[in-house]
């Protein structure tokens, strides 16, 4: 036979008002929502309790104080409300430049109201897990993006919780973005990187004309000053090509070139 009074942590003459104290931890320590639960060390520990409420000694009096703190402990054990709920939107990088609106559904976790932290077991409505689904659909404008997985916070949105959406924006062939930066690879004909000149490169919204400096001869970066996210930077990425197939002439000068002495 199980020693209910060992599994509580109590002696045989202790007071009831220490059975309760011991009880109320040992619960809210091995409880199965908690990190620390095991399933069945709480039902022994319920066990023991309920056996020691009715059998131990003291327990022959009535006791309204004890009856009120049971019902306020089990009270404040019941799951409590979710205060934020976080989604992460996809956008395309394109959107993000724009500004888009978005309808999304979203599903909020609200703690079961039909259950309670003993029969929640048993309950019906949530299935034990003490938290029910609501679905609801909003619109939703998403303006002024700034930089990677930048968050939108909706105060109060649903039933006192609040929604944190963060931002995060797919990066396609021709552009990529890391933090506040967008982000392109252009190649550049190393006979333009040695004669110097314009290249027309492609921005997200346009085109831009850069000037090469002559003899710039290996990879680099060029910004463009607020041609990104809202004012930030575009970051141009040269990268240095040979032709294939060269002329018979572009073959003389790199001949030339490397006569050179």
């Amino acid at each position: 036979m199980r020693d209910y009074y060992r599994t509580l942590g109590v002696s045989r003459d202790s007071s009831l008002e220490d059975i309760k104290k011991s009880y109320k931890k040992l619960a809210f320590q091995y409880h199965p929502d908690r990190y620390t639960g095991d399933s069945q060390k709480f039902l022994e520990i319920q066990e023991s309790y309920q056996y020691l409420l009715k059998n131990h000694q003291p327990y022959h009096r009535k006791d309204e104080a004890f009856t009120k703190i049971f019902s306020d402990m089990f009270r404040t054990m019941k799951k409590e409300p979710i205060k934020n709920h976080v989604i992460r939107l996809d956008i395309s990088l394109m959107e993000a430049i724009d500004g888009v609106d978005k309808f999304l559904n979203i599903k909020f976790d609200i703690p079961c109201t039909h259950c309670t932290f003993i029969i929640r077991d048993r309950c019906k409505e949530c299935g034990g897990i003490g938290y029910i689904k609501e679905e609801i659909r909003g619109n939703f404008s998403f303006r002024d993006i700034t930089h990677q997985n930048q968050t939108y916070i909706f105060k109060n949105y649903y039933k006192n919780i609040n929604l944190h959406i963060k931002i995060n924006i797919i990066s396609n062939e021709e552009f990529f973005i890391k933090k506040d930066t967008i982000y392109t690879d252009v190649p550049l004909n190393i006979f333009k990187a040695i004669l110097g000149g314009k290249v027309k490169v492609k921005t997200p919204k346009s085109f831009a004309i850069i000037e090469i400096p002559e003899g710039k001869i290996k990879d680099f970066s060029c910004p463009l000053k607020g041609k990104g996210l809202r004012g930030n930077d575009l970051i141009i990425n040269f990268k240095l090509y040979l032709p294939k197939n060269l002329t018979m002439q572009q073959k003389e000068v790199l001949n030339s070139m490397l006569n050179e002495k």
